[in-house]
């Protein structure tokens, strides 16, 4: 047999066992399944945002805007009477399941024009709807820097929720099966390899082959050495004192927006949003407590939620009936009268004026 011969044989050998191990890994899932274009989300350069909403997307009952938000289109002129209120958070700030103009974003500039109206007042108000589905407080603390701080907001409102700490946002978005045999800290490995460095021809090579492959997923993330990414993950700045470890970076995503507001001078208030089930979680008490520390005006919505005179499965989505993370139309027309309460409490519908 010749030297082209034997080289033909095995690589014909090669091919045969490849295309059988492919074949064993997705048999018997043994890989994880991961949603790489994923309809409505695409991925960005950026671990601490990792993905974002394609511009004119449809997200629920509506589509996004030309910048990628569940919003109307954002225009980065600002008249003079205008004051902003940019909206931070997640699907509960987006609005996720429910029509665009029943936000609590829609409603509260729809309530604060009618005051300025009805006070003869030359303010006119603009609420901008930042949220994004699954983001953590740092993905939202990124928005504001890259996104939301362009259009020059009066007042940043940040809507917290239990998970805002998170170590990175919407690890479930990003896997649509199957990703159970991962631990949360491999999932955050196999997020990383493919977020980071998007731009070299490594990065595009497994995005667009070898991450099709479940042979080179399993390889690579069930039996590779991940113990190099797990050390980098590490390397994340460590917060002295009496923070505790899983609110590092609640600790981080407030400095951070401390030095913005330094730098912008725009007002800031806190709402945090209780589960509309089980109420008030001991991660809401922590938030308020480093709130208070960093010397934050916040908020609970818990109360606001308990003194109506209705069960709270009234509050959630009618269609989920499992689905206690989200409220309805009715929810969010009591966020937004919340939301107009403690703006006014707190001096901050005036802030320019």
């Amino acid at each position: 047999m010749s030297l082209r011969q034997k080289l033909i044989l095995i690589f014909i050998s090669a091919a045969i066992a490849l295309g059988v191990s492919e074949y064993v890994v997705r048999k018997f899932r043994l890989a994880p399944e991961m949603a790489l274009q994923q309809g409505n989300i695409r991925f960005v350069n950026n671990l601490k945002m990792v993905y974002e909403y394609i511009p004119s997307s449809y997200v629920g009952p509506s589509r996004t805007n030309k910048q990628g938000f569940y919003d109307f289109d954002f225009t980065l002129e600002k008249p003079t009477n205008l004051i902003r209120i940019a909206m931070l958070g997640d699907s509960i700030t987006q609005g996720a399941f429910v029509p665009l103009e029943t936000t609590f974003s829609r409603r509260l500039e729809a309530d604060l024009n009618q005051r300025a109206r009805s006070q003869q007042l030359l303010a006119r108000y603009e609420v901008m709807n930042f949220g994004v589905g699954g983001y953590n407080l740092e993905a939202e603390v990124e928005v504001l820097k890259e996104k939301a701080i362009l259009y020059n907001p009066d007042v940043v409102v940040f809507n917290l929720y239990f998970n805002d700490n998170e170590p990175m946002p919407g690890v479930d978005l990003l896997f649509v099966g199957n990703y159970s045999r991962l631990t949360e800290q491999q999932q955050i490995d196999v997020i990383k390899k493919y977020v980071e460095n998007r731009g070299s021809l490594v990065r595009w090579l497994e995005r667009n082959i070898f991450y099709r492959s479940k042979l080179y997923l399993f390889v690579v993330f069930r039996l590779g050495n991940l113990n190099a990414a797990r050390a980098k993950l590490s390397n994340l700045r460590s917060i002295p004192g009496q923070i505790s470890s899983d609110m590092q970076g609640i600790y981080r995503g407030f400095s951070e927006i401390a030095r913005l507001q330094r730098e912008y001078g725009f007002k800031l208030l806190f709402c945090i949003h209780p589960n509309l089930l089980f109420g008030e979680n001991e991660n809401d008490m922590k938030f308020a407590s480093i709130a208070d520390s960093f010397h934050f005006v916040h908020f609970d919505m818990f109360p606001y939620y308990k003194n109506e005179p209705i069960a709270p499965e009234s509050l959630q989505l009618e269609e989920r009936p499992k689905d206690f993370l989200h409220p309805n139309e009715f929810g969010h027309a009591l966020i937004a009268r919340a939301m107009f309460l403690e703006l006014k409490k707190y001096g901050l519908l005036d802030s320019r004026l």
